[in-house]
């Protein structure tokens, strides 16, 4: 079967379908844990921006997720997208290891699926990587 058949091209973009989903929900659920952490006022001796940041980026994961999984196919230049999340999670991956000693088990959690986040954005964008000359009509 030929890699580039119709088959194998609407079953590469269901695929990337699936990972948006899964990067949409894990941008939503690091909002919400590092929000209530940050909400109960917990960890004073951490400056907030760390925690702000992750919002942030969570948010803009989020957003990016979803308007992937609105317009489907996407154009080539959505690419340096991907790897503008991927750096992002792994930097904040790296601020919640170093949180991780000695704080909440919120922290524990926030650093596991920061961990995915940073996961899921690194499939995206190989699998992005490798459908960008397929076309779906």
């Amino acid at each position: 079967m030929d890699v580039h058949s119709p088959f194998n091209v609407h079953l590469a973009f269901k695929a990337l379908m699936v990972v948006h989903i899964v990067q949409f929900a894990l941008g939503i659920a690091v909002c919400i844990l590092v929000g209530n952490h940050f909400r109960a006022g917990k960890d004073t001796n951490v400056h907030p921006i760390i925690f702000i940041g992750a919002i942030v980026l969570g948010t803009a994961s989020a957003v990016t997720a979803e308007v992937y999984i609105l317009r489907g196919p996407r154009p080539k230049y959505t690419i340096f997208v991907d790897m503008l999340l991927l750096i992002g999670w792994a930097l904040l991956l790296g601020l919640y290891l170093i949180l991780r000693r000695n704080r909440a088990q919120r922290i524990h959690y926030a650093a596991w699926v920061i961990l995915a986040n940073y996961i899921f954005w690194l499939i995206g964008g190989v699998g992005q990587w490798s459908t960008r000359g397929m076309t779906t009509g």
